[in-house]
């Protein structure tokens, strides 16, 4: 089995980076790629070659691509340019633009993300073809028999329902507002977007309401 890891903007970057470090320790892969001919960390089998693909003299990149709008593939992550860990990463795997976002949708969807979506877009199927065509994305998930650290996605939960109810109640707050609307029209979003985000936002919040309750109730899966 062979895994790619895609890890988006920010918060993915953030992730990944200490993601790949825990790898390389469950795996015994040094921060430069190669892997020492004593198998004792590794275990001695070739499980790694399910995160890691072998580029020649003993050394290993991950099967992964970040990809941000921020010029250094964001602020967190100029340790994975610079941190112990920069000789692991192939330059072909950190896709950057210019300039950020500014924490601006708009601007990341509209305008100067228009930038990099086609050179994402011929990237990722060059990855997984060099990769033997995998079609797994996964989740970050991990727990390190070697490290006493994990990390875990939460979701479906009743508490989800919660969140976006409190999400929504400062939507409606900041938009009777117009707060910050001029940011997003001027860069390319038309307003009638805000008003289809807040109906798709209740339909979601209804969505999840009525699959927990036919939980609930044993009516559902």
């Amino acid at each position: 089995m062979r895994c790619i890891s895609i890890h988006v903007v920010q918060a993915g970057a953030q992730v990944g980076n200490s993601c790949w470090e825990l790898y390389c320790l469950e795996h015994g892969i040094q921060p430069g790629g190669q892997k020492p001919s004593d198998k004792t960390i590794g275990g001695g089998d070739d499980s790694y070659n399910t995160f890691f693909i072998g580029i020649g003299a003993g050394k290993h990149v991950p099967r992964a691509v970040f990809i941000d709008l921020e010029p250094t593939l964001v602020r967190s992550s100029d340790e994975v340019r610079t941190g112990n860990y920069r000789q692991l990463f192939h330059p072909e795997q950190l896709i950057s633009c210019k300039e950020d976002a500014a924490n601006n949708y708009a601007r990341g969807r509209y305008t100067v993300g228009r930038g990099i979506v086609d050179l994402v877009q011929d990237h990722i199927p060059k990855v997984l073809l060099e990769n033997g065509g995998p079609a797994l994305v996964p989740t970050i998930i991990f727990s390190s028999s070697l490290v006493q650290r994990a990390m875990c996605t939460l979701s479906n939960t009743t508490a989800i329902v919660e969140g976006w109810a409190r999400l929504d109640h400062k939507f409606d707050l900041m938009y009777s507002k117009r707060a910050f609307v001029h940011w997003y029209v001027g860069e390319g979003m038309e307003e009638g977007e805000f008003a289809e985000t807040r109906e798709d936002l209740t339909a979601l919040g209804e969505g999840l309401r009525g699959g927990w309750s036919r939980i609930d109730r044993g009516t559902g899966g």
